[in-house]
């Protein structure tokens, strides 16, 4: 039977080889939401949809493992595989986030494990605290605010893109190993550089030209004085200075450490090939092929996933699955393995749409399956779109393209038009995001801010609102940083905008 599944497995990496990288994009790249929804007293990772079941609490989720461990469910004949997967999904309830592991004290969070103080933000992992407006954030990561692609014990990194071992980043891209950067790009072991490419063990510079420390301190200290600037000087400089460094084909350094590599964002030491996106510091990647996420280490074959984590070994066509082996179909299970077909498991073996088998009846049956699924039209593609609770544009695909409405209805995904529902207590005011001078003083000392902001609700030019907290306030204090003009998604977004 062992001989069989293989069988099945290199079928699905070959066809997982062709995937083209629009495709990929709307795929899988579409099953990773960034944005939180509230409805039901209940803030959730799923929109209100009929293509989801009832939502409940996290905490509520596993309180009864009855609910999702079934005695059986009769395979509909009449239904196509992926039909009958939704048919499972709609019976059985869904968690409102995805909590891996320790984690405490965060109110809006969505797939993440042992971390702390956690707020808007999504897929931490991995003993992180203090995370704000940020995306992507791995390995004993601290005080990291509007940011994405932050690992390894990264601290006070403010408004920044693909940061890893560094200190006091701000407004910066692709840095490694560097503290004390502002506007740079591309810089791996400096320290204290002001618009900089391309440097590499470099010390008080500006513009790739050395300075005394003396020199470097006077320009920086008058430079930093205008707050009013500092966006500017990030899209005009440091975005615009990334171009060469990294595109959605091939970028940051790490990449020039793989082999065969297309349309790969941000690997790490990948053996095999094909789109990627977030893999991480694993040395042991081997194939992988779709991905999205990726964790490590220890990865190895994958074939279409898009959040992994530490000793996957093998994971096939499947949604986050931490510490799995050997799962086909499935979503969001954690330390199981041999399961086809099944939804929000824990401790599980052996199991079809959740439904518990010896070993020798579990690969018969699911022999049968990949039978049937190689007759229909989907053969070895991921969850169709008419199944994907998530609206488009609120996902990871919209930050790494740009998708036409058209196109996205048209398959039968989601798309959000209208404007997020925001629940805005009638004692807070709001005011437009114009009205930020008010809040804001410069003096001798540095920018002040005045901390009634934190009482008001603000309006961007957009028309979202949104609100600085406490532990912000705290940041944007200590570092003289400006109050934000925009709403955190667009932030997020920003950072993936050329």
């Amino acid at each position: 039977m062992a001989d069989t599944l293989n069988n099945w497995k290199s079928r699905i990496q070959e066809k997982r080889k062709q995937t083209p990288w629009r495709e990929f994009v709307k795929q899988i790249a579409s099953w990773q939401p960034i944005v939180f929804y509230k409805y039901n007293w209940l803030v959730s990772r799923f929109p209100q949809t009929d293509r989801i079941g009832e939502v409940v609490k996290y905490s509520d989720y596993y309180s009864q493992d009855s609910a999702l461990y079934l005695d059986w469910m009769e395979y509909d004949k009449e239904l196509s595989f992926f039909e009958n997967w939704q048919k499972l999904r709609l019976g059985l309830k869904s968690t409102n986030m995805i909590n891996f592991f320790l984690s405490e004290n965060s109110d809006y969070w969505d797939v993440v494990s042992k971390w702390k103080n956690v707020y808007l933000s999504s897929y931490v992992v991995n003993t992180n605290e203090d995370i704000v407006y940020s995306f992507w954030v791995k390995d004993n990561c601290s005080r990291v605010f509007n940011s994405a692609i932050v690992s390894d014990w990264s601290e006070n990194i403010y408004s920044s893109l693909c940061v890893s071992q560094s200190y006091e980043t701000f407004y910066s891209r692709y840095i490694t190993n560097s503290s004390h950067i502002w506007f740079s790009v591309n810089l791996i072991g400096c320290k204290e550089c002001l618009f900089c490419d391309g440097l590499e063990n470099a010390s008080y510079c500006i513009k790739n030209k050395q300075y005394t420390k003396e020199e470097y301190l006077v320009f920086k200290n008058k430079l930093l004085r205008n707050t009013d600037k500092f966006e500017e000087y990030y899209d005009t400089w440091t975005k615009k200075t990334s171009r060469h460094v990294a595109s959605w084909s091939v970028s940051w350094r790490y990449a020039v450490e793989s082999d065969n590599l297309e349309n790969a964002h941000y690997p790490y030491r990948v053996i095999g090939w094909r789109n990627l996106f977030n893999v991480w510091w694993s040395e042991w990647n081997t194939e992988m092929y779709d991905v999205v996420d990726g964790w490590g280490p220890e990865l190895h074959h994958v074939y279409w996933v898009n959040g992994v984590a530490i000793n996957t070994e093998h994971a096939y066509l499947s949604c986050h699955i931490p510490n799995c082996s050997n799962v086909f179909y499935c979503f969001y299970t954690e330390s199981c393995s041999y399961c086809f077909g099944c939804i929000g498991l824990k401790n599980k073996q052996y199991c079809i749409f959740n439904k518990q088998y010896d070993k020798e009846t579990w690969h018969e049956k699911v022999n049968e399956l990949f039978h049937i699924i190689d007759t229909e039209w989907m053969t070895w593609e991921f969850f169709p779109a008419s199944v994907n609770p998530f609206y488009m544009n609120d996902t990871v695909a919209s930050l790494i393209e740009d998708l036409p409405r058209e196109e996205i209805v048209e398959e039968w995904y989601l798309r959000r038009d209208e404007e997020i529902a925001v629940d805005i207590p009638d004692w807070m005011e709001v005011i437009e995001v114009n009205a930020l001078w008010d809040f804001e003083s410069l003096h001798e000392s540095g920018l002040v801010l005045d901390s009634s902001i934190l009482k008001k609700v603000i309006k961007d030019k957009e028309w979202n609102v949104f609100r600085v907290i406490k532990m912000e306030y705290d940041f944007l204090k200590r570092y003289n940083l400006p109050l934000p003009r925009e709403h955190w998604l667009t932030r997020l977004k920003d950072h993936f905008r050329e």
